[in-house]
């Protein structure tokens, strides 16, 4: 089994792919919430401006990431939190089984 230290050097660029899917999850939580708002509220006469749609979709994509980002909601925190252990327990597993083929040789 590897040192604690060397078990995070490891899995380092795993964590870094889960903490990045967990605030894309987020991310896409908050742009469908912003969508949801949206509907829920009366249209202006901005809406019937020819390209709004869009302009308005790109707008809640880009606040969703850049929230999404800032941990101002938590889900990626949670998510990610929930999730590391076994990211590491994954990789522990696969040393205990490297170890022990080692030793059955």
């Amino acid at each position: 089994m590897i040192a604690n230290a060397a078990l995070i050097d490891k899995i380092g660029p795993e964590l870094n792919r889960l903490r990045q899917a967990s605030q894309d999850v987020e991310a896409v939580f908050l742009k469908d919430l912003l969508g949801a708002m949206r509907k829920a509220t009366p249209e202006d006469d901005l809406s019937d401006v020819a390209g709004s749609d869009i302009y308005q979709d790109m707008s809640d994509q880009a606040f969703a990431e850049s929230a999404s980002k800032s941990d101002s909601l938590g889900i990626a925190k949670l998510l990610y939190a929930r999730l590391s252990p076994a990211v590491v327990a994954q990789e522990q597993g696969r040393q205990l089984l490297q170890v022990a083929g080692s030793q059955n040789r």
